[in-house]
Formats: C-alpha cells, sequence, structure tokens
C-alpha cells in the first residue's frame, strides 16, 4: 500500500480503493474461468462422443442384419429343391383308356389299354418314371416307363439295368383335368408346387394284380426322389 506525506504533515494512505478495485476485478477475471469451464464441459461433453456412438452403431446393426439375410439365403439353398412324390394309387380307369405306346419319344396311342397311376407330386422335376419293383422297393423284372428319351441319361442311382432314354417305355403324364403334359419329344417338365397326375404306361403283362411300383422323380440338380411303393 502506497502512502504520501502531505504539506501539512499530515500521512494520508493513497490507492486504497484503486487496488482493491483492480484486486476485485483481477480476482473476478480468475474466477470468470468458471464459466469458461461450464462453456467447455458444454462443448466438450455433448454430441461428439454420443453422435459417434450412434453412427458405430449403425454399422453394427446393418452389418448384423446382412449377415442375418445371408444367412437365410445360404439356408434356403442348402435345403435345396422340395420336390417330393405322395400317395400314389392304381387310377379306377387303369387298362380301360388307351394313352401311350410302348415306344420311345412322342406320346403316342397304339389301341392298347395301358396302365393308369394317380400320383400327388411336387414340383419342380424334371423327368419321371414308373418303375416295377419288389414289395420293398427295389426294382425288378427290367420293366420302366419313363420321361427320359433319345439319348438323355438315365441316372445309375435310379438301380435299374438301363442308361439312355430309347431303351425304355414312355410314360404319358396328364394333369388331373386329362390334359397331357409331356412336350413334342416326350420329355416332362413341373413347376414347383403341388399338384395330382396321371401317368400312363402301356401295357406289357405287368399290369396284374399282386405286382408293384413306384413312381420316380428327377429334380432339377439330377437326384432322385422316390414315391411309395403302390400295390396293383
Amino acid at each position: 500500500m502506497a502512502s504520501a506525506v502531505l504539506a501539512c504533515g499530515l500521512t494520508a494512505v493513497g490507492g486504497t480503493s484503486d487496488d482493491a478495485g483492480a484486486g476485485a476485478d483481477a480476482s473476478f477475471v480468475e474466477t470468470g474461468t468458471a464459466p469458461d469451464t461450464d462453456t467447455g464441459s458444454d462443448v466438450t461433453a455433448p454430441d461428439v462422443v454420443t453422435d459417434g456412438a450412434v453412427l458405430d452403431a449403425a454399422p453394427d446393426a446393418d452389418a448384423t442384419a446382412l449377415d442375418a439375410d445371408a444367412d437365410a439365403d445360404a439356408a434356403v439353398l442348402d435345403a435345396g429343391p422340395t420336390t417330393a412324390v405322395g400317395a400314389t394309387t392304381v387310377a379306377a380307369t387303369s387298362l380301360t383308356v388307351d394313352l401311350a405306346s410302348p415306344g420311345d419319344g412322342t406320346i403316342a396311342t397304339d389301341g392298347q389299354k395301358d396302365g393308369v397311376f394317380v400320383v400327388a407330386i411336387t414340383g419342380p422335376a424334371i423327368a419321371l418314371t414308373i418303375i416295377r419293383t419288389d414289395s420293398a422297393g427295389a426294382p425288378t423284372s427290367n420293366q420302366q416307363w419313363d420321361t427320359w428319351v433319345g439319348s438323355d441319361a438315365i441316372p445309375a442311382a435310379l438301380g435299374t439295368v438301363f442308361t439312355l432314354g430309347s431303351s425304355t417305355y414312355q410314360l404319358g403324364v396328364y394333369d388331373n383335368g386329362g390334359v397331357l403334359l409331356n412336350d413334342a419329344a416326350g420329355r416332362v417338365k413341373l413347376l414347383a408346387g403341388q399338384q395330382t397326375l396321371r401317368v400312363a404306361g402301356a401295357s406289357v403283362g405287368s399290369f396284374v394284380a399282386g405286382n408293384h411300383f413306384r413312381l420316380v422323380a428327377q429334380r432339377p440338380d439330377g437326384t432322385l426322389v422316390r414315391g411309395p411303393v403302390v400295390t396293383y
């Protein structure tokens, strides 16, 4: 604190209020960092981290959804075609109608009555065959009616002795309304979905009481699906 000696001999204290004011101002400036701190906390605390977290979370969520979709697609692919051969019965019209001939290729009649079966099938399928079997369903007697024609390869997995379509009898395939489904060459391609078909093969002495048959379908991937054994 400064002092001064006046001419009258008195000593006076000077600048006290100004110094105090300056000190107070300085003190206010120093303590004024608190508002700055508040302002700083307002800036640093909020959206930067929060928004970043939201942005980080979004890709993870999207990636999880994509992974789930990919897994679902893979599961569908692994499941493969849904082709199935269901109940097979001897049609009431069997051996009373002429719908096929004992040859290969284009479906044609020959004046002889044919064996006819009704089958519930779920497509897709690229070929159908009726084979003569034993009671357990194993191929027997080398008798086969199918929609493989000409040089079409007959799958070895079928278990018969035939290797080419030209070696077997034709199989007429009709929808439940009687419409022929074979193409001009004699082949059949069934779309996906459930349907009831009537299949006819030329009578060569096989369609007699006690004999066994089964319908087998070929999937688009070349594999086979076998239906139940039916006793004529």
